[in-house]
């Protein structure tokens, strides 16, 4: 019986499966996840692996010890990139990878939350974050465009001949 090739490439720009799930996981960790609004003239956008201040115009990378203390928040992202390569492989079903998405947002809705709790817990002044799902709206976009790619079909029924072993081939005589 053949095998199904996992490897065969997709029609999203004639990109293999895997490649586009490293595309993903390249977003995961480059994209913004949320935007934050500290006072009027404290803006940040905030990724896993720096910080943008609009008003200042600069850039903050961040040291390694910040990206691993960040992971919790993010590493569902992640999870999300890789369904989207298995998506293309045909491996799981477009709804599940939605959901994987909308998990993958949680974390960042949820610090949101805690953002507009800390005027009432704290006496710091009220922080607005706003989630950036950009690696999601990409995926649905994405989904959405570009359908899956043909796979082969398996050749359950075809009888395979050995000629090297015809009695296994030959039918059975009584």
């Amino acid at each position: 019986m053949n095998k199904i090739d996992n490897t065969t490439q997709t029609d999203v720009l004639k990109i293999k499966p895997w490649q586009l799930a490293l595309v993903f996981l390249l977003l995961a960790l480059l994209a913004p996840f949320q935007f934050l609004i500290i006072s009027e003239d404290h803006l940040e956008l905030i990724s896993p692996t720096w910080i943008y201040f609009p008003i200042w115009n600069s850039i903050y990378i961040y040291e390694m010890y910040a990206i691993i203390n960040r992971l919790p928040f993010t590493f569902l992202r992640f999870l999300f990139a890789l369904q989207i390569g298995r998506y293309y492989k045909k491996d799981i079903t477009r709804t599940k990878v939605i959901a994987y998405g909308i998990l993958g947002e949680v974390p960042s809705f949820f610090i949101t939350l805690l953002y507009l709790l800390q005027p009432i817990l704290s006496a710091y002044p009220l922080v607005i974050g706003i989630p950036i799902p950009v690696i999601f709206a990409i995926a649905i976009y994405l989904m959405r465009s570009k359908s899956q790619p043909q796979q082969p079909l398996t050749w359950k029924g075809k009888k395979k001949v050995l000629d090297w072993w015809p009695e296994i081939d030959a039918p059975q005589k009584t």
